[in-house]
């Protein structure tokens, strides 16, 4: 009898092996390395991610935040954005009516007051500088005077 071959039923099957495929080896030039903080209520979702350096010791200045709307009641009808103007938190924080305005077109009072302490704990691991400025504004001055040139 060929060990090949099996019979279940009556019916003869033949034996097969699977193959040993190889495993791709990746490159550390092709892997970003990552730590991350997660807060999370019933309405929504912040999570801040920072990115390693090449030498896998420090990290990149600047964080970025995945928020999720979790209010509607559909999985798929929640809404993610990505946060990541340093102004615009530090304005968010600080209550400047310019970040606010999009604030509160993105949540009730309750996320906003989570975000701001959700900042509040980035900033004392030192991944966000939430320093008051007096002239915070979202948008870069050089491109603000970039744009006074249009009129």
């Amino acid at each position: 009898m060929d060990k090949d071959r099996i019979q279940i039923d009556g019916v003869w099957y033949i034996r097969e092996t699977k193959a040993e495929q190889p495993i791709k080896k990746l490159q550390p030039h092709q892997i970003t390395n990552t730590i991350n903080s997660i807060y999370e209520t019933d309405k929504y979702c912040f999570e801040a991610v920072m990115i390693y350096r090449d030498d896998l010791e420090t990290l990149y200045p600047d964080v970025s935040i995945e928020f999720t709307d979790k209010r509607p009641e559909e999985r798929e009808d929640w809404k993610t954005d990505y946060l990541d103007n340093p102004n615009w938190l530090r304005g968010v924080f600080h209550g400047n009516e310019e970040s606010m305005i999009d604030a509160r077109e993105t949540m009730d009072q309750d996320g906003i007051d989570d975000f701001r302490a959700f900042l509040k704990y980035l900033e004392t691991r030192g991944w966000i500088d939430l320093t008051d400025d007096d002239d915070i504004s979202i948008w870069d001055n050089t491109l603000m005077d970039g744009l006074e040139d249009l009129d």
